[in-house]
């Protein structure tokens, strides 16, 4: 961390970059594993929003979308709800 700056790496690509805190989320270790273990939907929509009880979060196409199941999506130990277009990677990418 510098300032109001930490470094990353994405678990997508080992893009090392740097971002404001208050957008990262940490995962578990077991998290980060299943991740790993499957391929996740992306959004369809050019913008839409993930959103709980608590919070709403702008997803720009081409967002991975993990643990997606048509509803609502999992980011670490959080629930999100989803109300958009999504591929759908068991079935050839294809709209879902």
């Amino acid at each position: 961390t510098q300032g109001n700056w930490q470094q990353v790496r994405t678990a997508a690509d080992n893009y090392v970059g740097w971002m404001d805190p208050k957008q990262h989320q940490p995962v578990s270790a077991e998290y980060l594993a299943a991740w790993r273990a499957q391929d996740h939907p992306r959004s369809l929509d050019v913008v839409q929003v993930v959103s709980n009880a608590k919070v709403r979060i702008p997803v720009p196409l081409g967002a991975r979308l993990p643990f997606f199941d048509g509803m609502t999506l999992r980011l670490g130990d959080d629930a999100y709800f989803y109300n958009g277009a999504a591929t759908n990677p068991q079935n050839g990418h294809g709209p879902q």
